[in-house]
């Protein structure tokens, strides 16, 4: 490994690849990319602060023992309720307004909309981790900048935890580029390849597709690459892209790297079976509930100190400690989350009945039940002296891209197709995920100069590829191809277009670019 962040290691990265990787402190994102940098975290089980920042453009990924924890950016649509409207939980006007009497109460915007009942905590647990997955994801798109990390403790106040094996074969297979697929892969051209017998992840770790599927099927038996497409007949970009993930988590290795080593088959002792009393099965409505005061507590319990997380007061005897941990200990106890319907919650049970069990060690030892009192009167102290900057103010400072994406359209109307282009690139830059951001950045290419023809028709189609309900992009190639004298395909494009949205205004328009194009061809 070369100083700088240059990255001289082989394909696919080794434990020791990983080690080192793991112990830069900065480079570029063009030698290291994205998810090289997570993945050896994750095997290394590091406790940092990865920065990544690209122009204006700045993420923090909080990562804790491996796990990211939390995605912090200046970026407007990665706010919570930007996320929550386009989901389509509600309008963007009822965002904001939310957001805007959440402040007004004082309480993070989740908190209050489960205050107005607008949903329960289960629904803000799914909604966080889905945001935190897609902020995260953003970071697979952004193939130039840099990163920079902080090697040390920092408090973790969020119960979010992220899969980083299925993120990144997630990531690689939705978002890497076929450029940067080819680069990684070229070392594996004319070898043979194989499934590892030691693979980084396990099978608990991660669910793969049916196409994923099909390759490791393919590599019951070590084959060369262009042996498994022809076995498996998928398509060569999807085929890349898998098997780019799969060699990235070490789960396919050039066949080599298997000798000498056999796979570990541990002896599975069988504990004899307890004669458990015959219990009735929860009831929807019991499930439901267990499932919301679990999430409930969940959601907040790192940021609970130990009178906090058992409601109780600094005055509170040794009796009313103890009371208050027997009945918080039984809610969370392992064992009562063994029936299948709530398993599930079994982990986050178990990691709430330990800080359960650390919250009462601190209350019921004299000396430190005192150290937390003075931490608590000190906490209020700082708090009245130096109020947290205002979550509205904070606000003002982000990033917008459908400003930009606004601004574009506009441009576009006047006929200034230069400076549209700027704009559209910036949108999509700070939205990367966003395919109507992309679809209209293709056609702009196109309206600013023919000679891009190609290269915006392999973007919408790369669009359709992750998002085939894309309108825009089908509308967009519709119109590309029409204006080239590719009526054929502009029509089938159009086709897929008209179903998507009959009623929109480009339809009538790109058919009639196609009905003018045949007439004048007709006349030669």
């Amino acid at each position: 490994m070369a100083e700088g962040g240059l990255a001289i290691f082989s394909f696919p990265p080794t434990r020791e690849d990983f080690r080192e990787i793991s112990k830069l402190k900065e480079g570029e994102l063009d030698k290291i990319p994205f998810p090289f940098i997570l993945f050896s975290h994750f095997i290394e089980e590091r406790t940092v602060i990865l920065e990544v920042s690209k122009g204006r453009i700045q993420k923090k990924v909080l990562i804790e023992f491996g796990t990211p924890v939390d995605c912090q950016s200046n970026l407007a649509h990665e706010t919570f309720g930007r996320f929550l409207s386009q989901m389509g939980n509600f309008s963007e006007e009822d965002a904001n307004r939310f957001f805007s009497e959440s402040i007004a109460n004082g309480k993070p915007l989740g908190e209050y909309l489960v205050s107005k009942g607008i949903m329960n905590h289960s629904e803000l647990y799914r909604f966080l981790q889905q945001n935190l997955a897609k902020k995260l994801l953003d970071l697979f798109l952004i193939k130039e900048g840099q990163f920079k990390l902080s090697f040390s403790d920092f408090e973790n106040k969020s119960s979010l935890k992220v899969n980083v094996p299925q993120l990144i074969f997630t990531g690689i297979t939705k978002f890497a580029t076929i450029e940067e697929v080819n680069k990684f892969l070229a070392p594996l051209i004319g070898k043979i390849l194989a499934k590892s017998v030691e693979p980084f992840v396990g099978d608990d770790e991660i669910k793969l597709n049916q196409t994923a599927q099909a390759v490791l099927k393919s590599l019951e038996k070590p084959k060369r690459l262009d042996e498994i497409v022809a076995e498996t007949s998928i398509p060569y970009e999807d085929f890349s892209r898998i098997l780019y993930a799969l060699s990235l988590l070490g789960i396919v290795v050039p066949e080599e790297r298997n000798r000498g080593k056999s796979k570990k088959v541990e002896a599975i002792k069988e504990e004899p079976k307890r004669e458990l009393p015959s219990k009735q099965a929860l009831s929807q409505e019991e499930i439901q509930t267990i499932r919301e005061e679990l999430h409930k507590d969940y959601l907040s319990f790192r940021g609970k100190d130990a009178f906090d997380l058992f409601s109780l007061q600094e005055t509170a005897t040794i009796l009313q400690i103890k009371e208050a941990f027997l009945d918080f200990s039984s809610k969370y106890h392992p064992e009562k989350f063994c029936e299948k319907s709530i398993s599930d919650l079994k982990e986050k049970a178990t990691e709430l009945f330990l800080a359960g069990a650390k919250a009462y060690a601190i209350l019921s030892d004299g000396e430190l039940k005192e150290k937390l009192k003075r931490e608590r009167i000190e906490k209020r102290q700082r708090a009245f002296t130096s109020p947290p900057p205002s979550q509205k103010d904070l606000y003002k400072e982000l990033l917008d891209a459908k400003t930009q994406f606004k601004t574009a359209k506009a441009l576009r109307h006047q006929g200034k197709h230069k400076e549209a282009l700027n704009y559209f690139e910036y949108a999509l830059e700070l939205d990367p995920q966003n395919s109507e951001y992309g679809a209209e950045l293709a056609l702009q290419r196109f309206l600013h100069s023919e000679l891009f023809a190609d290269k915006s028709l392999k973007e919408l189609a790369e669009i359709l590829k992750r998002e085939p309900t894309c309108f825009t992009a089908w509308i967009n190639s519709a119109f590309i191809l029409a204006q080239r004298n590719n009526i054929d395909a502009a029509k089938k494009n159009l086709l897929n277009a008209e179903k998507l949205n009959p009623k929109d205004t480009r339809v009538a328009e790109v058919k009639e670019i196609i009905n003018s194009k045949q007439k004048t061809f007709l006349k030669k």
